[in-house]
């Protein structure tokens, strides 16, 4: 489907553009269809959700809010083939395993997907605005709960626990330069969020630690404390 899709593409027959972009749509869907059947969910997971964000930004590029909607459906369909495909066995190698990975393409795909929703698609449909929102939100938490597994997975407490603050502070310092280069508003909800993130971490480290400046409380918690008044 796909490749006779491209030939009649070639042909630049409008007579023909119909049926290609109908042939074009059957080898995505059988495509997508197919790849279950071959990978785990992780990595199904991760594939649909970048197949997702390439989707969306076809779909904006050509004004085509029904292609738009398949892969934000999508990018939520690869969050469910995740957590269905979750495992207790995890690849030794730290970062580089599929637990991981599948974590952060699902972040980059909703985060891109967000963005280019936010700035490239000049004919939004009402509902797309809220929609930006989510992915926004959506692609935040695969992030954070991502980096949160796999850094309690390497690190025991109460060393995990600081490292996760600083990670948090890291991420909220990384969206603040994006939105200022790339004037993307709701990259700097994070970095005015960190307070409250910051609070409940100063609740829990009563939990962990006897001390907050403990292990390395002495350099997270001025470092997380610096970005957020900066």
């Amino acid at each position: 489907y796909l490749a006779v899709a491209m030939v009649l593409y070639r042909r630049k027959q409008e007579n023909q553009r119909l049926l290609g972009e109908a042939f074009l749509a059957l080898g995505v869907v059988f495509g997508t269809l197919s790849i279950p059947l071959a990978l785990d969910g992780r990595w199904t997971a991760a594939t649909w959700a970048l197949e997702g964000a390439a989707i969306v930004w076809i779909g904006a590029r050509q004004s085509r809010w029904l292609a738009r909607a398949f892969g934000i459906l999508l990018q939520f369909g690869a969050g469910v083939a995740f957590l269905d495909g979750w495992s207790s066995r995890i690849g030794q190698i730290p970062l580089l395993n599929s637990q991981y990975l599948g974590s952060v393409f699902i972040a980059v795909a909703g985060l891109f997907s967000s963005w280019y929703l936010s700035h490239r698609v000049s004919e939004r449909k009402s509902l797309e605005k809220p929609i930006a929102a989510v992915l926004f939100a959506w692609g935040l938490v695969w992030w954070l709960g991502g980096a949160v597994g796999e850094i309690d997975r390497l690190f025991g407490s109460p060393t995990s626990f600081y490292i996760t603050i600083i990670f948090f502070a890291a991420t909220a310092l990384a969206l603040a330069l994006i939105e200022r280069r790339f004037d993307w508003a709701l990259a700097k909800l994070p970095a005015l969020g960190l307070i409250i993130a910051l609070a409940v971490f100063a609740i829990l480290n009563l939990l962990v630690a006897s001390h907050p400046l403990g292990n390395l409380g002495i350099v997270a918690w001025p470092a997380a404390i610096a970005v957020y008044f900066w």
